[in-house]
């Protein structure tokens, strides 16, 4: 009788463990439901929001272009320096549909031939009105007959942009800001694309092993 009585007090305390299960189980189902919606949501809100950017910015490009072609040497290179940045923007609004892409598992990798030149030409002529209003010295260190690299091209500018900017960010008054592209071997032919190593470096507190 007091086994019978342990066992069914056992099988009471299942029941009550089950049920309590059972209750989580339901909770944890309904958050999910909760939580895929919420990111359906948002996916749909970052697809709506760079359509809508969209189009102005194609309105800054086109009067931007028409600023370049002023006989004034200084509007033209107002004009250069407003359309850099405003395809700076329309790549970071590319990277928010790619986002959109990446979480429907449709990410895409644009791989091409890029001129790495070219690339932090065109960064250092994007940061530079930053870096002077910051009084920070600004410089490039770029081997001559560099390589073309396939990578892509947006990311990479992405990449190096968000160092320059944080660099420029931190690095005191009166500090340097450096941008380096080397080829990692020196006995690669002109012609080959080999490998290369890109470099931000500055004189600001830097990052500690921590962070």
């Amino acid at each position: 009788n007091e086994m019978l009585t342990a066992i069914s007090n056992q099988h009471g305390k299942l029941r009550q463990a089950n049920r309590a299960l059972d209750l989580k189980l339901s909770e944890l189902a309904e958050a999910n439901v909760a939580l895929f919606q919420a990111n359906k949501i948002k996916t749909e809100f970052l697809a709506n929001i760079s359509h809508e950017l969209r189009t102005p910015l194609n309105s800054i490009l086109g009067f931007s272009d028409l600023l370049t072609e002023s006989t004034d040497d200084r509007i033209a290179r107002y004009g250069k320096n407003i359309g850099v940045s405003a395809k700076h923007l329309m790549g970071l609004i590319t990277d928010l549909l790619d986002l959109v892409k990446i979480e429907a598992g449709k990410a895409e990798v644009r791989i091409a031939q890029v001129s790495v030149t070219d690339v932090c030409q065109t960064l250092m002529a994007l940061m530079l009105p930053l870096a002077q209003k910051k009084q920070l010295q600004l410089e490039s260190h770029i081997q001559e007959n560099f390589p073309l690299v396939e990578t892509d091209a947006g990311k990479l500018q992405q990449i190096l942009y968000n160092l320059l900017s944080n660099a420029v960010k931190f690095t005191p008054a009166g500090g340097n800001v450096t941008l380096s592209a080397i080829r990692s071997d020196q006995n690669l032919n002109n012609n080959d694309s080999g490998s290369v190593i890109l470099s931000v470096a500055d004189t600001g507190p830097g990052i500690s092993e921590a962070a």
